[in-house]
């Protein structure tokens, strides 16, 4: 079978590239390994209003529109990230929109590719339940130009000038193409979770962080449909605790505080408490792609979920990719030459810009996710101070998850709110 482009991964970032392909004329393969329903996946997915800003500029936000009824917007947040400092805050806007979404992946996943696949029709075959099994090369040139699939009948080839891995972060793709990750970050936290009901909210903020004892950091929220969710963070060396037993751990978490207790003696918790194994949570950066191949999505680029970047960082790729496709043919399906010989340096010349845009987010998360789980340093104490009894330096700090401030810019300022900290003036 032959096409424009192939995408490995019917998630976020494979129909995000499928529905921009198709906008743009090209004929594409969507090969999912799962049979539909896609189910949920291993996910916290708040929803940024910069990734909200990406959805609508790659043209999906009727999609959003369409499920929003099923989810609690986010307009405020309660950052209770030591003993006596809480930082408590309204959303800061960015680019039109002053809320954020906590976005199931259960029905986002489902719903999004629902809307790719009626959209356009003539253009995206979808084939769910077929695991690729190979990537085809050239005898001579060792470019990529297809892929080799198995579903349940047999085997088929599909070719491609351009094969696409959105296959997340064990990206079969990535690990065909050798693309070895860089700037790899080690974990120092994770994270078990729950959906939930009966946690009373009366009061509080829409997304609510409680340092706890034990170095342990409970957050929890609405997300639409009667539902709630609620989980905890902790070092790694606590994740054994976790694995053997995950509810009852979960459980004597919020207990450890008398206060949350009092709003938990309702909660019910709503199916599996499910957790990130710190042995596959490294944060990394793999290359944007090659003579035949691209990666988006968490196949390119991951990062602890402490920020809650992962939907806007994987709308950010697709972005590229289209910058990419844009250089090399105006828009239009790449061929074979194209794919081989201009292909390789516009995507070197994606990785440069993007992982310089995408690093200080990156360090920040880690940053921010080592401090979620031990006391501040007097430093770090201080700085958490004069941005909780600042108004406008809360919103500066909130404002870098919602992108209504950079990294950088807040980093310049961090010293003289420090020194507020220190010596309030």
């Amino acid at each position: 079978m032959q096409f424009d482009a192939i995408v490995v991964g019917a998630r976020v970032a494979g129909c995000a590239t499928a529905f921009a392909l198709a906008q743009r004329g090209w004929r594409v393969a969507l090969v999912e390994r799962k049979p539909r329903p896609l189910g949920g996946t291993l996910s916290l997915p708040i929803t940024q209003p910069r990734a909200l800003a990406r959805f609508r500029d790659l043209g999906l936000l009727p999609m959003i529109e369409k499920i929003m009824p099923h989810f609690k917007q986010v307009r405020s947040y309660s950052l209770g990230l030591s003993k006596d400092i809480t930082i408590v805050g309204d959303c800061p806007p960015f680019n039109g929109f002053d809320f954020g979404v906590i976005l199931r992946r259960e029905v986002l996943d489902e719903a999004f590719l629902d809307y790719v696949l009626q959209t356009f029709p003539q253009h995206i075959t979808f084939f769910g339940g077929t695991n690729v099994d190979a990537l085809l090369y050239h005898e001579k040139t060792q470019q990529v130009h297809g892929i080799r699939v198995r579903d349940p009948q047999q085997t088929h080839t599909f070719h491609a000038p351009l094969v696409i891995g959105a296959d997340g972060r064990f990206s079969l793709i990535a690990r065909l193409t050798q693309a070895t990750p860089y700037r790899v970050r080690r974990s120092t936290t994770t994270l078990f979770y729950s959906y939930c009901r009966g946690i009373d909210m009366h009061g509080l903020a829409d997304i609510v962080f409680r340092s706890l004892p034990n170095q342990r950091l409970v957050v929890f929220s609405e997300v639409g449909d009667g539902l709630q969710t609620i989980s905890a963070w902790f070092p790694v060396q606590q994740f054994p605790l976790f694995r053997t037993r995950p509810t009852a751990e979960l459980q004597e978490t919020w207990e450890s505080s008398p206060e949350l207790a009092e709003r938990m003696t309702q909660i019910q918790l709503v199916g599996k408490t499910m957790g990130l194994s710190p042995q596959s949570a490294d944060g990394y950066f793999r290359p944007t792609g090659g003579p035949g191949w691209a990666l988006v999505g968490d196949a390119r680029h991951y990062k602890d979920p402490a920020s809650g970047q992962g939907l806007h960082d994987a709308l950010y790729s697709v972005q590229q990719l289209l910058l990419a496709i844009e250089a090399v043919t105006q828009g239009n399906p790449l061929t074979l030459h194209a794919a081989q010989s201009a292909w390789p340096q516009a995507m070197a010349r994606v990785q440069q810009r993007s992982d310089a845009e995408l690093l200080p987010m990156y360090t920040f998360t880690y940053t921010f996710a080592e401090g979620l789980t031990r006391p501040p340093s007097y430093l770090e104490h201080a700085l958490l101070r004069a941005i909780a009894e600042n108004p406008a330096i809360t919103q500066r700090f909130l404002g870098i998850m919602t992108g209504a401030t950079s990294v950088t810019a807040f980093n310049r300022l961090a010293p003289l709110y420090m020194l507020r900290g220190i010596f309030p003036f």
